[in-house]
């Protein structure tokens, strides 16, 4: 969150880590080892989604309150590669940052899908995308 007034406070978007054993560095947005923590406390992963998709933080509340796994997947192996899934998505679809944000709130799931494992193949497979397609006749 923010300090009083709304503003940020000094300092804040600066990682630092909590918890953990051992010296993990954070390099931008990626985290190794224990999970990095901005100065104001977020997790480095939720900022990094935050600012990819102009999430904020009520519409991340909710979403967490619908979903809890999600809390963890700001911490997971996605959140660690700056989001390449998600951002993978975006061109393969061409999406706007508004639309992909759209997709992620109807459907968080998508935050902890490895876009080589799970989101391309359905892209990819030929047929997929008939019932998109007027019948044959």
């Amino acid at each position: 969150g923010r300090g009083a007034g709304g503003l940020a406070r000094p300092g804040a978007g600066v990682p630092r880590q909590r918890g953990g054993r051992g010296g993990a560095e954070a390099y931008g947005d990626v985290q190794q080892g224990p999970t990095v923590y901005s100065a104001d406390d977020t997790p480095v992963g939720l900022a990094s989604l935050q600012r990819l998709l102009g999430l904020k933080e009520e519409e991340w509340r909710r979403t967490a309150a619908r979903v809890p796994a999600v809390e963890e997947m700001v911490r997971g192996r996605e959140a660690a590669s700056g989001w390449a899934s998600l951002t993978r998505l975006q061109a393969r679809l061409g999406l706007s940052s508004e639309e992909l944000k759209a997709i992620v709130l109807r459907l968080p799931q998508l935050l902890g899908e490895s876009y080589e494992a799970t989101v391309a193949p359905p892209l990819e497979a030929p047929g997929e995308a008939a019932p998109l397609r007027p019948a044959a006749t």
